[in-house]
């Protein structure tokens, strides 16, 4: 009796653990070519295990892998132990406590990714802005407060740096649960070199599912 007692005790904390974001990826074009999802558990504070499968016209990112748990704002890729690049991925966790107002901004955001095609390039610029306190719509959670963040992010145009087909701009909308700020929703769109900054490369949605 006493076993099965605390099994149920802790249900709670294994099944609020894990986090299952929704997954559309599109083109330049505004096509849609990839969608899944990814789960995200973070038992261990320390680390996330991480399960994607997303299934995509030309490339798919189908594993299973672990990430460190790092806290503050930063920008890194979901990916295979083999895997150089993957899916972007802007905070997954904020700090709620956090005074937001009009005039709140920070440049102080880590890339994770050491080895990634773009990412690793030190000339990276950020810039987080408020842009206020919204309610938005869930199927599985009805409506919720969140805190909308805007960052961009922008490098070095040249020789070891941005060059044709790479990518030199992010813009991302971030959606935070108002009370735990925890990632709720996430638009990351990745732009070309400067001056050729408007050509969309690609465009991520990820969206808590559970």
């Amino acid at each position: 009796m006493k076993k099965i007692l605390l099994f149920l005790l802790l249900i709670p904390s294994f099944a609020f653990a894990s986090d299952i974001y929704k997954y559309s990826g599109f083109n330049l074009s505004g096509d849609l070519v990839g969608e899944g999802s990814v789960s995200i558990d973070s038992k261990d504070k320390n680390f996330l295990d991480i399960n994607s499968k997303v299934y995509g016209d030309t490339k798919s990112y189908v594993f299973q892998t672990r990430a460190k748990n790092v806290k503050g704002f930063n920008l890194w890729d979901v990916k295979a132990l083999n895997s150089n690049s993957g899916i972007s991925i802007f905070t997954l966790q904020i700090d709620p406590k956090i005074e937001f107002d009009n005039n709140y901004s920070s440049t102080k955001v880590e890339t994770l990714d050491k080895r990634h095609p773009f990412f690793n390039d030190h000339s990276w610029v950020f810039d987080v802005n408020f842009e206020g306190y919204e309610t938005l719509s869930f199927d599985n959670m009805g409506q919720v407060q969140t805190i909308h963040l805007s960052t961009k992010g922008e490098r070095s145009t040249g020789t070891s740096h941005c060059m044709f087909g790479g990518v030199g701009v992010v813009n991302v909308e971030s959606w935070y649960d108002k009370v735990s700020g925890k990632l709720l929703k996430q638009e990351l769109t990745k732009r070309h070199c400067k001056p050729n900054q408007n050509t969309v490369l690609s465009k991520e949605i990820l969206t808590l599912k559970i």
